[in-house]
């Protein structure tokens, strides 16, 4: 009954982290709702990670001396949540306590990533293009599996397309020309096609209707003059509107 109650209390957070991601375009807004849907699971902090062959990019409220650490030792190498998230692409609860670990190299990180109170938690992965992972983890320093309702964490799927939007647009400094601006929700519809997703699937990751991801794509493309939509892909990304990842 406690597990159910938390599942469903979770479920309504996930519309107002939804609502204030989609809003807010302030680094420190974004950090403020991730960390209190953080704390309205039952969990302290959270922390993004986005993995390719080439980079590892990182959001969190960790303190920033280990997030320096995470990038200068290349931990997300041997980080097993990481490793989980993206053989398997489904959200999971974890305990380090009960995770089979035998590399010693992996050990030594969840020792270390111990002392800053990480011992267990949820993750929320997706594949955003070709070698391209992007993960949303919620972790407490508790040894036990967060009992999290499996149609809560599939919920909270839009919250890591969100994130990893925004810090594709912090890092590319994404830049918008004259008449070229595209509201926030029409450039993840713009991006999310260019990576190869559905309407379908667009609507599911942003929790809206598949008529108002059209709807979303239709303005897009009459916005950048586009004659189809690999077109406004293309104008998108020759205008800087949206980033090249």
């Amino acid at each position: 009954m406690a597990a159910a109650a938390r599942g469903l209390h979770l479920s309504d957070q996930i519309g107002v982290l939804l609502e204030t991601l989609e809003l807010s375009g302030d680094r420190q807004a974004m950090k403020s709702a991730l960390h209190r849907f953080a704390r309205a699971a039952g969990l302290r902090r959270f922390a993004y990670v986005g993995v390719s062959s080439e980079t590892v990019r990182t959001f969190t409220d960790l303190p920033e001396e280990w997030e320096n650490r995470y990038h200068g030792e290349e931990f997300a190498a041997v980080d097993p949540v990481v490793a989980h998230a993206k053989r398997t692409l489904k959200p999971f609860s974890w305990s380090f306590s009960t995770m089979e670990i035998p590399d010693h190299a992996a050990q030594h990180y969840c020792g270390e990533i111990g002392q800053v109170g990480v011992a267990s938690g949820m993750t929320i992965p997706m594949k955003v293009g070709p070698g391209r992972t992007a993960m949303l983890t919620f972790m407490t320093d508790g040894r036990s599996r967060p009992q999290v309702s499996t149609s809560a964490l599939d919920e909270a799927v839009a919250a890591v397309a969100y994130t990893h939007l925004y810090v594709s647009k912090m890092d590319s400094a994404t830049l918008r020309g004259p008449g070229h601006s595209l509201t926030p929700t029409e450039l993840a519809c713009v991006i999310w096609v260019s990576l190869g997703k559905t309407e379908f699937e667009i609507a599911r990751m942003c929790g809206l209707s598949e008529k108002a991801v059209n709807s979303h794509l239709e303005n897009s493309r009459a916005k950048l003059s586009a004659a189809n939509t690999p077109h406004m892909v293309r104008l998108a990304l020759e205008s800087r509107i949206m980033p090249l990842r």
